[in-house]
């Protein structure tokens, strides 16, 4: 498997580079900021990029996606909740659903969707990783208070995730918190957002 991950921009934000190193093919997640960045790191590994996935279309994490799209020609995915806030390439896009499956070369991406902080984020589960976007930060989980954002969808989401494997290694959209990256196992007993298993304690985390 071919991973990479690029600290790019003013926000702290992750860009993940994934794909299948025999192809030569990869993927990249949320492109933004510094896009001639992201393309040089690829041609220096021989890689083409065949896919573009968004965990979600805040801006800090799509600003990419037309200068993308124009350089590569490669076709956007995201979930068919999620609108962009500024630009119309929201109509160019392929959409994609929980537990949706794409292969990017022989290696398989598996989607899994997980409102709250927007409602069509979505984590991107591929071999030991999860991609996990603004749903799962390192001792921490994206804010509810932006358009669109649900605090109860987010408890549910999370929850959700707490059911996978213990050992899944977890690669946030920011880099907000002690580490650039986690485990599943490590979340569930350090974060306190996902530690919560009661409905009602979460949603007061998030009270005004």
């Amino acid at each position: 498997m071919y991973f990479k991950r690029l600290g790019l921009g003013p926000m702290a934000n992750f860009i993940y580079l994934l794909g299948d190193e025999r192809e030569k093919k990869a993927a990249v997640v949320d492109p933004a900021w510094e896009v001639n960045e992201i393309l040089k790191v690829l041609e220096e590994d021989q890689m083409e990029v065949s896919h573009v996935f968004l965990t979600h279309a805040h801006p800090d994490h799509s600003n990419g996606v037309e200068e993308i799209k124009k350089k590569t020609g490669a076709p956007v995915f995201m979930h068919p909740l999620e609108k962009p806030w500024e630009g119309d390439w929201a109509k160019d896009t392929e959409k994609i659903k929980h537990e949706d499956r794409i292969r990017v070369g022989n290696l398989e991406c598996e989607f899994l969707h997980t409102p709250g902080h927007s409602p069509g984020s979505l984590c991107i589960r591929v071999g030991s990783h999860l991609v996990s976007g603004d749903t799962l930060f390192v001792g921490a989980c994206g804010r509810t208070d932006l358009p669109g954002g649900n605090p109860e969808q987010l408890f549910s989401s999370l929850q959700m995730l707490a059911q996978l494997p213990d050992e899944l290694k977890v690669f946030p959209g920011h880099g907000y918190g002690p580490s650039a990256s986690s485990t599943i196992g490590v979340e569930k007993k350090n974060n306190p957002f996902m530690a919560c298993r009661e409905k009602e304690r979460f949603l007061s985390f998030f009270a005004i």
